[in-house]
C-alpha cells in the first residue's frame, strides 16, 4: 500500500528523531529540536524516549503504527529484528489486529515484514509459551491490551508468574542482564513472561494511547522496561501527564488526500419523522449518485445510514430502536433484509457489509456501533434524539468520515458526510458536531469550516441564531453582559482590545464595555473555546452594531480563478518535460568508483570509544540511561556476530537497498562499494571483524552519508555540465495550483491577528506570529501589502499540490509564490542570515529558473528580513 505524503512525513519526523536521540544521546533535546517544544517527562519511565504521533480519525493509525516498527528498530534500536508489544485498547480491537497482522498479504504484516524480514505474531496467551529460537529468529508482535498487564487481574497475574516454559529464556543470560530481571521474595529469578520482555527491551506500541495514561498504566509499563513507548492517538493527553506529541497531521492533510468525506452538512429539524425522511431521501439521491459512479469508474459503493435511536426509556413516545426499525418497514417501505440493529441486545453487523452481496443499508444503534467497527460506506448520520453534547455522537460521528478506498469521486456529493439531527437549535447542534469532531482528533481551529449547513452551504456560526426574528429582536445595550460556558482566555489579546472586555468568573459572564469591530470580534472569539459561546457573543455584538456580519469576499481560488507557474523543464532532443529527480538518476552512478575509506572521524565502532549516556534530573530523581547498553543488551540476546567478511559486505548492501538506494547503480556496486569499505577497516585501521558486525548498523548509517555525499557532488556537476544547456522554462510546462481549497493541505492553521488579504486559498498554513524583521510572518505581511502583488499563496513543503524545484539533493520548496497584477510569477524564499549561506543551491537554482523564463518569472532568496530587496527584483 501506498502511504500518503502525510503519512511519509510522519514516519519521517519519527525516523528524524530517533536519529538525533542517539546522535545527542538526550531524548529531551532531541524532542526540542524536532517540535521546538520542551518533552513531557513520566517519572515512572525516566530515560527513554516516549512519545505520540496524533493521527484524527481516519488517517490510517495503524498502518502508520506497523511501518513505525522497523523505523525503531532501524534508527534506534539499530538491530534486525525486535520484539514488539502491540497494545490496542479493547479486547474486540486485540481480535481485530491479531486477524490483520497474522494474514499474509495484509498491509500492516507487510509494513513490518518489508524492513523486518520474519514477522510471528501472536497473542498474550501464546507469548507465555514462547520458545528463545523463535524471538532469535523473527520480529515477534505481541498483541494484548494493557488491562492484561495488571498484576490484580487473573491473566495479568500470569504475565507474572514464574513459568517453566519460559526457563530456556535465562539459562544463558549474563549476569548484568539477570541484575534488572525480577525476583520471587525468596531471592529466586523469576521465570515469568514479564521477565522475558525486560530482557529482550520491547518496542512498545500504544493505540488509542490516551486510554493508557494514568499512573497505574504508566508502572505497568515500567515493569516491563521497554525500550521505547511509541503512542498512536487521534486525541493525546493534553493537561497532566501531557502526550508528547512529535508530529500532528490535520484535517486539510486528510481531505487533501482523500482520506476522510468532508465537510459535513448538518441539517436540523423539529420532528424526528421529519428528519428520517430527509435523511432517507439524501440516502436515496447518493445512492443514485454511486451507481452513476459506478458506470464511470467501475468503484463499487453502497451508501449506508446510521441511525441514532433513543435509550429503551420507560416513556410511550421514546424513539426506540424497535420503533425506528418498524417505522423504516411500514412508513418508509425499507425491506427488512436492508436494515440492521447494533445495540447490547442486537448485533445484527455482518462482517462483510461492504461485499457487494450484502443488502444492508440501514444500521440501527444508540450510543455507539461495536467497537473496531469499519466501513467507509456509512454517509449519513441521523439522529432522532436531542444532540446537545459531543459525547452523544462522538463515538458514531467517527463512523462515516472515512471516504471509500481514499479516492476522491467524480461526483462530488459522493465526498461528503450528511448529518440530520431532531433538533430546534441548528446552533447547537452544530457546536455539538464540531466538538466531537475535536474528540476525533481534529484541531479546534479547523472544525469551523468542517460542518456547514445543507440548506444554506455554510455554518451561521457569526450569524443570528436561525430561530431569532433579527427585526424585531430588542436591541442590546452596551455594556454587554452575556453568560459563557467556559473562561476565556485573554492572554493573547491586544492591549487595546483587552481595556474593552473582562470576565467575571463568579457568575460566568463575559462584559464587553465599548463597540467591537470585525476584527475585534474574531481575535475576541478566539479566546473562547466553546462554538456555541462564539456563535452568541457574536450575534450580540453585531447586533448591538445594528449590523448583519458582512459577507466574506471569496478568495480567488474560490472564484476558480487559475494560478500557473512555469516549471524547469529539461528538453531530449524533441522531447520536453518538467525537471525531475529521474534526470538526474539516468546519470550513471558508478558507485564503486567512488572513495569507500571511512576515517576515525567518520566512523569508530561505539565499544572502540568512550562509552555516553544521558544523566539528568527528572522530578527530583536522578536517573542514568546508556543507549549503548541498550544495544549492546540486545547484540547479546541476538548472537549475531559469527559473520564472515562476506556476510557483513552482503548485510551493508542490503542495508543500502531497505532506504532505497539502489535505484540509480547496480547491485554489484553496492556490493563492491561496501567491500571496499570493510577491507579498509579490516587491513589498514585493523579494526576487529567482530566490532564492524556488532556495530553494523552504525556503519551503515556512515556509508549511506558517504554514498549521498557522491551522488549530490555527481548530480551537482550533472546540473552545471551535462543538465545546464538543456534546461529552460516555457508557457507549455507549468505547475498549476489547484483551486479546489480542499487541495491546500495545511499542518496547522494560521489564526494571527493580521489578516490577510490576497491569499489565494482561503486558508493559510501556520506563520507562527513573530516580531523579528527576518521571520516569515513578517515577509508574509510585506508581500500581502505590496501593490504589485495580486495574490500569493503560502507553499507548502513536501505537499502535492505545491510548487518546487529540483537541486541535486531533492526538491526546493520556496516559502512564497505570487502573482504580480502585470502576469509575472515572482517567488520568495525567507533566510535569515544563519541559514543564509547553506541555502545556496537552492539560490542557484532558483536564479536559474527565472533566467531562463526571460523575464517572466522573478525569484528573490530575502536575507536577514531585507524585504526591500522583492521590490528591488520586479
Amino acid at each position: 500500500m501506498q502511504l500518503k505524503t502525510y503519512q511519509q512525513n510522519t514516519l519521517a519526523a519519527l525516523s528524524s528523531y530517533f536519529k538525533d536521540c542517539l546522535a545527542l544521546q538526550d531524548y529531551d533535546m532531541a524532542f526540542y529540536r524536532q517540535t521546538r517544544r520542551s518533552y513531557s517527562p513520566v517519572s515512572a519511565l525516566p530515560g527513554l524516549p516516549y512519545v505520540c504521533l496524533r493521527v484524527p480519525t481516519g488517517g490510517g493509525k495503524t498502518l502508520l503504527a506497523a511501518h513505525s516498527v522497523g523505523v525503531c528498530a532501524r534508527e534506534f534500536l539499530q538491530h534486525d529484528r525486535a520484539l514488539v508489544l502491540w497494545l490496542a485498547p479493547s479486547e474486540t480491537i486485540v481480535q481485530q489486529t491479531l486477524r490483520a497482522l497474522r494474514q499474509h498479504g495484509h498491509p500492516y504484516r507487510q509494513a513490518i515484514e518489508n524492513d523486518m524480514g520474519a514477522v510471528e505474531v501472536m497473542d498474550i496467551a501464546q507469548a507465555q509459551s514462547v520458545r528463545p529460537a523463535v524471538l532469535n529468529s523473527a520480529t515477534v508482535v505481541i498483541v494484548s491490551t494493557i488491562q492484561a498487564f495488571r498484576s490484580e487481574s487473573t491473566e495479568g497475574r500470569k504475565v507474572y508468574e514464574d513459568s517453566g516454559a519460559l526457563m530456556d529464556h535465562f539459562s544463558a543470560a549474563e549476569a548484568a542482564q539477570i541484575a534488572e530481571l525480577e525476583r520471587e521474595t525468596d531471592g529466586q529469578l523469576r521465570r515469568s513472561l514479564c521477565n522475558v520482555l525486560r530482557l529482550r527491551r520491547p518496542i512498545v506500541i500504544v493505540d488509542e494511547a490516551h486510554n493508557a495514561r494514568t499512573s497505574l498504566s504508566f508502572d505497568t509499563l515500567a515493569r516491563l522496561l521497554p525500550a521505547c513507548i511509541l503512542e498512536f492517538t487521534a486525541t493525546p493527553a493534553r493537561e497532566q501527564d501531557a502526550s508528547n506529541v512529535l508530529y500532528s497531521v490535520s484535517a486539510a492533510e486528510l481531505n487533501a488526500e482523500d482520506m476522510i468525506k468532508m465537510p459535513i452538512a448538518l441539517e436540523t429539524r423539529d420532528e424526528w419523522r421529519i428528519v428520517l425522511a430527509d435523511a432517507i431521501d439524501t440516502l436515496k439521491k447518493l445512492d443514485a449518485l454511486a451507481q452513476t459512479e459506478r458506470q464511470s469508474t467501475g468503484e463499487y459503493v453502497r451508501p449506508i445510514m446510521l441511525i441514532q435511536a433513543e435509550r429503551n426509556v420507560k416513556q410511550a413516545e421514546a424513539v426506540t430502536v424497535d420503533v425506528i426499525r418498524q417505522t423504516l418497514l411500514d412508513e418508509f417501505g425499507v425491506a427488512e433484509n436492508q436494515i440492521a440493529r447494533a445495540t447490547g441486545d442486537y448485533d445484527e453487523l455482518p462482517d462483510d457489509i461492504q461485499r457487494e452481496h450484502c443488502p444492508i443499508r440501514y444500521v440501527i444503534t444508540q450510543q455507539k456501533l461495536r467497537e473496531g467497527w469499519d466501513c467507509p460506506f456509512a454517509y449519513v448520520l441521523c439522529s432522532v434524539a436531542e444532540v446537545r453534547s459531543a459525547t452523544a455522537v462522538e463515538q458514531i460521528l467517527g463512523r462515516i468520515l472515512r471516504l471509500p478506498k481514499a479516492k476522491r469521486k467524480i461526483n462530488d456529493a459522493l465526498n461528503h458526510a450528511y448529518a440530520f439531527v431532531a433538533s430546534r437549535n441548528f446552533v447547537a447542534v452544530a457546536a455539538a458536531l464540531k466538538d466531537a469532531l475535536i474528540e476525533n482528533g481534529f484541531d479546534k481551529q479547523e472544525v469551523a469550516d468542517l460542518v456547514v449547513s445543507q440548506s444554506l452551504g455554510t455554518l451561521p456560526i457569526f450569524s443570528s441564531p436561525p430561530d431569532t426574528d433579527v427585526d424585531s429582536a430588542p436591541d442590546p445595550a452596551l455594556p454587554l453582559q452575556i453568560a459563557v460556558n467556559s473562561q476565556p482566555d485573554f492572554s493573547t489579546l491586544p492591549f487595546g482590545l483587552a481595556n474593552k472586555v473582562s470576565y467575571n468568573a463568579v457568575n460566568g459572564t463575559v462584559t464587553i464595555r465599548e463597540n467591537l469591530n470585525e476584527s475585534e470580534l474574531q481575535a475576541f472569539n478566539l479566546t473562547l473555546q466553546s462554538p456555541t459561546d462564539r456563535a452568541v457573543i457574536a450575534y450580540q455584538v453585531r447586533r448591538q452594531r445594528q449590523l448583519r456580519p458582512p459577507p466574506r469576499t471569496q478568495t480567488p481560488a474560490e472564484r476558480g480563478e487559475a494560478f500557473a507557474v512555469p516549471v524547469l523543464a529539461y528538453r531530449q532532443g524533441n522531447l520536453i518535460e518538467p525537471f525531475e529527480e529521474t534526470h538526474l538518476r539516468d546519470i550513471p552512478f558508478e558507485l564503486a568508483k567512488y572513495d569507500a575509506t571511512l576515517s576515525e572521524n567518520d566512523f569508530t565502532p561505539s565499544t572502540c570509544g568512550a562509552t555516553k549516556g544521558i544523566i539528568g534530573m527528572q522530578k527530583g530523581h536522578v536517573y542514568v540511561q546508556f543507549t549503548e547498553q541498550l544495544h549492546e543488551q540486545m547484540d547479546r540476546l541476538s548472537g549475531d556476530f559469527d559473520y564472515s567478511k562476506a556476510e557483513l559486505v552482503q548485510w551493508l548492501d542490503r542495508s543500502f537497498a531497505k532506504v532505497g538506494e539502489h535505484e540509480d547503480f547496480d547491485r554489484q556496486h553496492g556490493v563492491a562499494f561496501a567491500n571496499a569499505a570493510v577491507t579498509h577497516l579490516l587491513d589498514t585501521r585493523q579494526l576487529p571483524l567482530s566490532e564492524l558486525v556488532r556495530d553494523k548498523f552504525s556503519l551503515s548509517k556512515c556509508l549511506l552519508a558517504r554514498i549521498k555525499n557522491h551522488r549530490r557532488t555527481l548530480h551537482r556537476n550533472g546540473i552545471q555540465n551535462l543538465l545546464l544547456s538543456n534546461l529552460l522554462v516555457n508557457d507549455e510546462h507549468v505547475f498549476q495550483f489547484d483551486p479546489n481549497p480542499n487541495k491546500y493541505a495545511y499542518n496547522q492553521l494560521y489564526t494571527g491577528h493580521y489578516q490577510f488579504n490576497k491569499h489565494y486559498y482561503p486558508k493559510i498554513d501556520d506563520l507562527t506570529e513573530s516580531q523579528g524583521r527576518d521571520s516569515e510572518y513578517q515577509c508574509a505581511i510585506f508581500i500581502d501589502q505590496l501593490p504589485q502583488v495580486k495574490y500569493w499563496v503560502r507553499n507548502l513543503v513536501r505537499k502535492p499540490n505545491s510548487f518546487s524545484l529540483q537541486t541535486s539533493t531533492g526538491r526546493f520548496y520556496p516559502d512564497f509564490v505570487c502573482l504580480l497584477r502585470d502576469g509575472r510569477i515572482l517567488v520568495v524564499e525567507n533566510k535569515g542570515a544563519h541559514l543564509w549561506e547553506n541555502a545556496k543551491e537552492d539560490r542557484e537554482i532558483g536564479e536559474l529558473w527565472a533566467k531562463r523564463s526571460g523575464g517572466k518569472c522573478l525569484f528573490v532568496m530575502v536575507r536577514n528580513g531585507n524585504f526591500a530587496e522583492i521590490v528591488n527584483c520586479m
